[in-house]
């Protein structure tokens, strides 16, 4: 909440990093992605949580989306900062940190496949109460927005490393008698296009 009274607008941050990272794993022809689900998984990382309820959760959301991994984003900081005193202040632009976790989890097995935190800081030249479009060409010129998209094409190509080289899991996903459909990601839909030829 603190960082949203410098500006308005940054409160969509999150969506904007989904955004980005999610544009970016869509470009490779490797992996086949789902839309995001704002889904609140109340997953954390404290010893004392209930693993089972949180391996639930994933594995509920994931056979929803017949998936069988999940990325998961957590945003720790966006908050602002003044730069030097109050003689100084004048000559430099206030700075804004960016800090956020992603979380790669193989929702059949319950595995974490991926945990890394992205952050960096970097001079926000807009001005308190000032609307920031976080789309716009002058946010995404400035020096914050390009070190978000630097953190994000970083946190994609992470993501893209981790999972280009994991192997899916078959899952049976529909019983009719002594019939079942077996679900294998996308090399499903290429049986079943080599089925019906």
């Amino acid at each position: 909440p603190q960082a949203q009274m410098g500006s308005s607008g940054i409160d969509q941050i999150g969506k904007e990093l989904d955004r980005l990272i999610y544009s970016e794993i869509a470009k490779n022809p490797s992996l086949q992605i789902k839309p995001v689900s704002l889904a609140n998984l109340n997953i954390n990382g404290y010893a004392n949580s209930d693993i089972h309820y949180q391996r639930d959760n994933m594995y509920n959301l994931a056979k929803q989306n017949e998936s069988q991994y999940l990325i998961i984003g957590n945003i720790n900081s966006v908050s602002s900062s003044e730069v030097g005193n109050f003689i100084t202040k004048p000559f430099y632009n206030d700075t804004r940190t960016i800090d956020f976790t992603v979380t790669v989890y193989d929702a059949v097995s319950g595995e974490l496949v991926m945990n890394e935190n992205y952050q960096g800081e970097a001079d926000w030249p807009f001005k308190q109460g000032e609307y920031v479009n976080l789309r716009s060409d002058r946010f995404r010129g400035s020096p914050y927005g390009q070190r978000v998209q630097d953190l994000c094409q970083r946190a994609a190509n992470d993501i893209i490393q981790n999972l280009q080289c994991l192997k899916p899991s078959a899952r049976v996903i529909e019983v009719e008698g002594d019939d079942f459909i077996i679900n294998l990601g996308i090399e499903h839909l290429r049986h079943e296009a080599r089925a019906d030829a």
